[in-house]
């Protein structure tokens, strides 16, 4: 008894082509996958580097205006002192938190795909600029508030000492210039019934609401120095991470031109190997030939 299992081979055939119509369009999708991911990397690092330059200019602003020696320019200049110490504290918290993002898709890219090469080894060369661009632009922003900090402090005391002269001293300096300017009509008044109200503070005493202010902004650098402190021992393991990464690169490298070399050297020995026997077989086959003509003409 035979049965007809036309229709079950004809629905296997079915379902092995729909399988293999569909597994060539898996393969185009994971590679623009792929590309997004790159093209994803590309982006962040780019912004990375624009967000980097912008702080490279505000610390040079910050820079110039944390050098000011004088009193007057300290005072005109610590509002925006201020406001570019945060924001640049900022903006080094923001990319920092960028350089992690870059680094997590980077190992990503790498699990998810395993891309290894030259295109892998690109990325983390990129890396590891950026860790470096980074580690230097915190570096130069610690460098500037502890400038910042010293400044203050020699302000502070030249402020006590001028003022600790005054306190101690007549307004000698003012009742000379008040005498300069006196009238003529005033010359036979004697001194002692004239009654002068003369200041005890002039503009180039701070207040004691700038004092505070001041006193909170060492609070401030010290505090920013902490974190700063702790992002630059951060980036530098990274650098450092990346420097063995790339020394690794390196060897392997150095280890595979070693490989092709001797390959190289192999296969040229083989070469003259093959060509030394192939010019004793073309003569063994010389010899044969003429055998066989010397055969075929006195013996046949």
């Amino acid at each position: 008894m035979t049965f007809d299992r036309t229709s079950e081979f004809k629905k296997y055939i079915r379902m092995k082509g729909a399988e293999e119509t569909q597994e060539p369009l898996s393969i185009p999708q994971n590679k623009q996958e792929m590309l997004n991911d790159i093209k994803v990397f590309n982006k962040n690092t780019t912004e990375l580097f624009k967000n980097i330059n912008k702080i490279s200019g505000k610390l040079a602003k910050l820079t110039e205006l944390a050098k000011s020696k004088s009193l007057f320019e300290e005072q005109q200049t610590a509002p925006q002192i201020q406001r570019l110490t945060n924001e640049i504290h900022t903006n080094l918290q923001e990319i920092n938190k960028e350089m992690k993002q870059i680094e997590e898709i980077r190992k990503e890219i790498e699990k998810k795909y395993g891309i290894t090469g030259q295109n892998e080894n690109h990325r983390e060369i990129v890396c590891k600029h950026l860790n470096y661009l980074v580690k230097n632009t915190t570096k130069s922003f610690t460098d500037v508030l502890q400038i910042r900090a010293e400044s203050i402090k020699e302000q502070e005391k030249k402020k006590h000492k001028y003022s600790t002269q005054q306190s101690s001293t007549p307004n000698q300096i003012y009742q000379r210039n008040l005498n300069q300017f006196s009238f003529n009509e005033d010359d036979s008044i004697p001194p002692d019934s004239t009654e002068v109200d003369i200041p005890q503070s002039t503009s180039v005493l701070l207040t004691n609401e700038h004092l505070e202010q001041r006193v909170q902004g060492v609070q401030n650098i010290e505090h920013m120095l902490n974190e700063l402190l702790g992002l630059y021992n951060h980036i530098t393991f990274l650098v450092s991470t990346q420097e063995e990464m790339v020394r690794r690169i390196d060897e392997n490298t150095e280890e595979a031109v070693f490989n092709v070399e001797q390959g190289h050297s192999q296969l040229q020995e083989a070469l003259h190997s093959i060509s030394s026997n192939r010019g004793l077989i073309i003569k063994s086959l010389l010899i044969i030939l003429f055998f066989a003509l010397v055969f075929l003409v006195f013996f046949l």
